[in-house]
Formats: structure tokens, sequence, C-alpha cells
């Protein structure tokens, strides 16, 4: 995952944030959705991250220790529906979907559509 964000991480990320902030502008319920799903989206990918490179650098995989970062990286995506459901004034369940998927779209947009051909 580091490889995958080294060079353009903190530009996907200010983009991410940019459009919060636009959708803030056009309509609160959007712009606050879209930054709660970025926000989880990125603890996601760091929880992720740190789970993957310690189970790397040990070469062992703990199979309980596993399951239990497993669940717990699943119970971070239902926060923002948790939220909808709780304040459906403030925060929009499409804007909280768009903004979870944010970094994987961001993926796909960079290695698919503008890989190098070789």
């Amino acid at each position: 995952m580091k490889t995958l964000f080294a060079q353009d991480s903190m530009k996907i990320r200010i983009l991410g944030v940019l459009i919060g902030c636009g959708l803030l502008l056009i309509n609160r319920t959007y712009g606050l959705g879209f930054l709660v799903g970025l926000i989880i989206s990125e603890i996601y990918l760091w929880v992720l991250n740190a789970f993957l490179a310690n189970s790397l650098s040990r070469q062992v995989y703990n199979w309980k220790s596993g399951m239990l970062i497993f669940m717990a990286r699943n119970f971070l995506l239902f926060i923002p529906f948790i939220l909808v459901l709780v304040f459906p004034t403030y925060v929009n369940v499409f804007a909280a979907v768009t903004g979870l998927i944010y970094f994987k779209v961001c993926i796909y947009i960079k290695y698919l559509l503008f890989r190098d051909k070789d």
C-alpha cells in the first residue's frame, strides 16, 4: 500500500479534502458525509497498512490477532452508516459511501487508466 500512494499520497488527500469542502459549500450534508467517509477510509487504510507491515516483518501470521484486526477494520466501515442513522439531517449516506470508496477509485484511475504502455 505504501508503494501505491508513495508519490501522489498528499495530492490525493488534498484533492479529497478540497472535494469535501466544495461539497460543503454546495450542501452541508453532502460535504459532511464525504468528509466522514474520507476520514474513516484513511483510518482504515492506515490500520491495514500497519497490520500488513507488522505481519510481513514478523513473517508469521497469527490467526487470532489477524481475525481481531479484520473485525476491527470492518467495524470502522460501519461508523459512517451509524452516523447516518443517528444524524440523518447532517450526514448524507450517498456522500459517505463516496468518501469510503474515494481512495479505491483513485487507485483504479491511476493504475488502470494512466499506466505506462510497455
